[in-house]
């Protein structure tokens, strides 16, 4: 159900936690030659230290900005091709802002406990600026995985509620995860993360997603079997409507 105090509170909590984790990331101590222990490193991910690939790096930019987004972009799309409304997409705007500023306050504030260090500090593939850079002594765990789950978890969930009429929902959610999947993915070639990083971050990601979905929702109970939405101050009390076909 939403509620404009609540909202500015998440929004504005978030924002700071997140402002936090990055300073807390960014005055990080480098990390040294105690803290690259080969041996330190799961056996079955060994073989990812020393990984650096500015390429797959770009990629993964883009795969998470998109996945991340994509109730934004699949929302946009809608309201501009077949003239629907446009207050869904900022409705869809506002909460997973919210949900977002959360999941990069927490892995930031994660990853400022320096865990482990980034795959490419290992190697000497990477430029040694960047391999001395604070932010690269904290990999764990993964913030693009982690935006790219929340953002495909959120769209499967939310956009059959907002069309009760979609008939794909197991195609939705499929290709969903399978985009944050390759995201997550690529993230490992790109030596900025080893496997369990993006496992982390997968999971931190799906439910920060389906968490902020139900906290939205005027039933509270599940986040399925139900046909109701939240609208955004239509001036009832309870603030929340049938869900609209659009």
């Amino acid at each position: 159900m939403f509620s404009w105090p609540r909202e500015t509170a998440l929004l504005t909590t978030g924002v700071a936690a997140q402002t936090l984790g990055r300073y807390r990331v960014n005055h990080m101590r480098p990390a040294g030659p105690e803290d690259l222990r080969r041996s330190d490193i799961p056996y079955w991910e060994r073989w990812a230290a020393g990984t650096y690939n500015p390429a797959a790096d770009l990629a993964s930019d883009i795969l998470a900005v998109g996945v991340g987004g994509s109730a934004i972009f699949v929302g946009a799309w809608d309201a501009g091709w077949n003239k629907t409304p446009w207050r869904p997409v900022l409705e869809d705007l506002l909460i997973l802002g919210e949900a977002l500023a959360w999941s990069s306050a927490l892995n930031l504030n994660v990853r400022a406990m320096r865990l482990r260090p980034r795959p490419f500090v290992y190697g000497t593939e990477a430029p040694a600026a960047e391999r001395a850079e604070p932010q690269a002594a904290g990999g764990f765990y993964s913030g693009h995985a982690s935006e790219a789950f929340l953002g495909a978890v959120y769209l499967a969930t939310v956009y059959p509620l907002r069309h009760p009429e979609f008939e794909h929902r197991g195609w939705l959610w499929a290709g969903s995860l399978t985009a944050a999947t390759a995201a997550a993915t690529v993230r490992v070639a790109s030596g900025k993360h080893f496997p369990s990083d993006v496992l982390a971050g997968a999971v931190m990601g799906s439910l920060i997603g389906l968490g902020f979905v139900q906290l939205h929702r005027p039933d509270g109970l599940g986040l399925w079997g139900t046909e109701l939405w939240p609208t955004l101050g239509d001036g009832a009390a309870p603030g929340i409507t049938a869900v609209r076909r659009f």
